[in-house]
């Protein structure tokens, strides 16, 4: 119980950051940043509208209509299911190739779907396109469904956690709002080929989190802050609240020179 108490009073000490202060920070910028970029390629990438194409591609590869919606809840449950088992993946794998690897695949799966979609006039294209659908959901549930969550919560101090989450929240709600009002216009506007969109946005999400976002898999915050300051070009260490406000260091000022001890001089 003493632990606990100490623990609580400790956090209460904690100088949280507000929102606007987070926004304002110059050494928060790139965590901020890379975590606003996993959340719009976790909602970008393209997930609700392969649910949205799904029905279509069942019926046109001739599985009966009445089927259809329990093949949905499969894909549905696939998700679930490798969302489960990416947790432990995690641990032993680490944050990026869970997140590059399957982006990688993702692209070229949605080249592969759009070509199968303007083809479905053969039927092997049809199951092609299943293979595709279900290849992708795969890859969502391995890397960008859970990782995002997990990763912003790991790259930012106690202090900053707070407005950190609250800003990646916002911008993920955010996204999921303008993606679902807009895409039956893209929709209707480039077909199939509206999933080239989202192989422009995946690709260039992978790319900034292949040269700006660090490991955090067994590495401690200071270790992350470090890694965030080689990326941007910058040798210094951030400057970063302690975790427990007891550990902010002190200064002691020094008598000036020539001065009689017990001397106090402003």
């Amino acid at each position: 119980m003493d632990d606990i108490r100490k623990m609580a009073n400790q956090q209460d000490k904690v100088q949280t950051l507000s929102v606007k202060e987070l926004l304002c920070s110059a050494d928060l910028r790139l965590p901020l940043v890379v975590g606003v970029v996993m959340q719009l390629a976790q909602q970008l990438s393209g997930i609700n509208a392969v649910f949205f194409y799904s029905r279509e591609i069942f019926t046109t590869a001739n599985i009966p209509t009445d089927t259809i919606p329990y093949v949905i809840v499969g894909t549905g449950a696939i998700n679930v299911l490798m969302t489960l088992i990416t947790v432990p993946m995690m641990d032993r794998s680490g944050r990026r190739p869970l997140l590059l690897w399957p982006m990688l695949v993702i692209s070229i799966d949605f080249i592969l779907l759009v070509i199968a979609l303007n083809m479905l006039v053969y039927q092997a294209m049809s199951y092609v396109a299943i293979g595709a659908v279900i290849l992708f959901i795969v890859c969502f549930a391995v890397g960008l469904g859970p990782i995002p969550f997990i990763y912003v919560a790991e790259i930012f101090s106690q202090e900053a956690r707070g407005a950190a989450v609250t800003v990646c929240m916002f911008v993920n709600h955010s996204s999921n709002f303008v993606l679902a009002m807009s895409f039956p216009f893209i929709q209707k506007a480039m077909g199939a080929y509206t999933f080239l969109i989202f192989v422009v946005i995946v690709v260039g999400a992978a790319m900034l989190i292949f040269f700006r976002a660090p490991e955090t898999k067994n590495r401690t915050l200071k270790e992350i802050e470090m890694d965030f300051d080689r990326m941007r070009g910058r040798r210094q260490k951030a400057l970063h609240l302690p975790d427990n406000p007891d550990d902010m260091p002190t200064t002691r000022l020094m008598p000036a020179e020539g001065a009689r001890e017990g001397d106090t001089r402003v």
